[in-house]
């Protein structure tokens, strides 16, 4: 059982990126399997292409893959032979050529949303906030009343960063949440890939 995987994402850079497998799917994974993982922030589909038990650097900056998207590899064998040589002959990214090779239901991009938590609407009603962009990111999360995507509340409020928002969630202002996959999304196309 492997604890580390490298997973091809669809961004053009030459490298793969490795997460930490957790304990539910260690085991469950393969080669040429679909993958919902975190990528920058936001949840993005990769697809394995190794596994290991060591690493150089410190495994507590990895993240961990969210899910996998089937039990099936979605790239058997021949098809990641096929995108390691094309990657090489044509000195493109991994990735790139994944993109290209990879159906357009099957490459899913997911959401983050974010909602105030009731700890922060607390400090929002009790004034101990004291910083305007805090206030005003809690204030529009209290008005719309409903968990809002991540990208649309940071062009909303002039100042929230990504990593100002990750300090609200660290200090338990507002809650994020990764929105969930559909299951269903590109499954015959699936079917169709496993008869290659």
């Amino acid at each position: 059982m492997s604890e580390f995987v490298n997973v091809v994402l669809d961004v053009p850079v030459r490298t793969t990126f490795t997460y930490r497998v957790p304990e539910a799917l260690q085991g469950r994974l393969v080669r040429g399997q679909r993958l919902y993982v975190p990528f920058r922030g936001r949840p993005r589909t990769g697809i394995a292409v190794a596994f290991s038990d060591t690493l150089e650097l410190s495994p507590k900056r990895l993240e961990e893959v969210y899910e996998a998207l089937e039990a099936e590899p979605v790239f058997p064998e021949p098809l990641l032979e096929l995108l390691d040589w094309i990657s090489r002959y044509y000195f493109a990214p991994p990735g790139e050529v994944m993109r290209l090779m990879l159906p357009k239901p099957l490459r899913v991009r997911g959401r983050k949303l974010v909602s105030a938590s009731e700890f922060g609407l607390q400090c929002l009603d009790a004034g101990m906030l004291g910083d305007s962009v805090t206030d005003a990111a809690l204030k529009a999360l209290q008005e719309a009343g409903k968990p809002m995507d991540d990208r649309a509340l940071r062009k909303r409020i002039n100042g929230l960063t990504l990593a100002r928002l990750r300090n609200l969630e660290e200090k338990r202002l507002v809650s994020v949440s990764v929105t969930p996959i559909n299951p269903q999304r590109g499954r015959r196309i699936v079917k169709h890939l496993r008869r290659i």
